[in-house]
């Protein structure tokens, strides 16, 4: 079965070329295939339902110039579960939940990503700054983003970056003198 999920196209991207550490996609070609127990694979079951009469599950295409685009999703019935082969729709209210899930696995990875690549300028050149625009364009070409600006990248890892700070409680530095390369 095929649900459809409205994202950015940015976001289409990154699930779509996502990677594992074995260079494996992690969540196959489109239709992508979320785990069950992943938070976006939650969601889509809870919210999926049976279309409404006149209501069609295939949305109609968006123009090419729009900012969105739809996603396909592969969902497997759920067993014991009652007509679930027929549970096809997502709302719109359902598509933005699960469109947040994904800018959120999005901002993870992009905090996680950057941070790696700024130690790793720290490391190789102690004397020197990080450059955060080398980091956003590392990440950029190795997921093939193409239709996503640096500015967007920026935006999601100071919004993590944040979040992080927050749950820590106080000002975190993220470039300690403790890290082992910086002891003396």
């Amino acid at each position: 079965m095929i649900v459809y999920v409205k994202v950015k196209k940015y976001l289409k991207e990154f699930i779509c070329n996502l990677r594992d550490d074995d260079g494996e996609l992690v969540f196959g070609n489109e239709p992508v295939r979320f785990s069950k127990k992943s938070m976006e694979g939650q969601l889509i079951n809870t919210w999926r339902r049976e279309p409404r009469e006149g209501v069609s599950p295939v949305p109609e295409p968006l123009p090419d110039d729009h900012a969105c685009t739809y996603l396909q999703v592969e969902v497997e019935p759920v067993n014991g579960r009652p007509r679930d082969e027929k549970k096809i729709y997502l709302s719109q209210d359902a598509q933005c939940m699960i469109g947040k899930a994904i800018y959120e696995r999005f901002c993870a990875y992009a905090f996680s990503y950057i941070q790696n690549h700024l130690n790793t300028q720290l490391y190789l050149a102690p004397k020197r700054k990080p450059v955060n625009s080398l980091a956003y364009l590392g990440m950029m070409d190795e997921l093939g983003l193409t239709m996503i600006d640096t500015d967007t990248i920026r935006r999601a890892y100071d919004r993590e970056k944040e979040k992080i700070k927050k749950q820590a409680g106080k000002k975190l530095n993220l470039f300690s003198k403790t890290l082992p390369f910086l002891r003396k």
